[in-house]
């Protein structure tokens, strides 16, 4: 094995342990909104129904989330890097930040501040770099 396969070796071991930490916080991200949509059927008497929706919407996200980060990571550990479904996911994600967003500003009045609005803008622009990214794989794919 020459020096240069052993450094692929190397960087192939800290993408796979990078990847089992992401998916063990999709699974902590999938139980918090779990969490979430079993505290606002609980407590019934005790939230407003709008807050109550609120709730649960934000647990139905945060489990939306971790699903769709989930499958990112694992598109990403078998080497699917720039495909469709990667982009499509993460355009999701951004949707669904966004929405997440909105409901905790405007139904749980709660000042979120800038930080939410800049990452569901950052997941928007990750989308768009892996649409091109896509396009441009397929190009050097086509190159002869």
């Amino acid at each position: 094995m020459n020096k240069q396969e052993e450094k692929r070796n190397i960087e192939r071991k800290g993408l796979k342990r990078q990847t089992k930490w992401i998916l063990i916080l999709c699974v902590i991200a999938f139980l918090d909104g779990m969490y979430d949509l079993i505290k606002s059927f609980i407590e019934i008497g005790e939230l407003e129904t709008i807050q109550r929706q609120a709730v649960c919407g934000k647990g139905l996200i945060a489990i939306l989330l971790a699903f769709i980060i989930g499958k990112v990571a694992y598109n990403i550990k078998c080497g699917q890097i720039y495909i469709y479904k990667n982009a499509d996911y993460i355009f999701y994600a951004a949707i669904l930040a966004f929405v997440d967003n909105e409901i905790t500003e405007r139904l749980l009045d709660v000042n979120t501040g800038a930080v939410p609005m800049l990452t569901w803008m950052f997941l928007l622009y990750i989308s768009y770099v892996f649409n091109i990214g896509v396009h441009m794989k397929e190009d050097e794919d086509l190159t002869i």
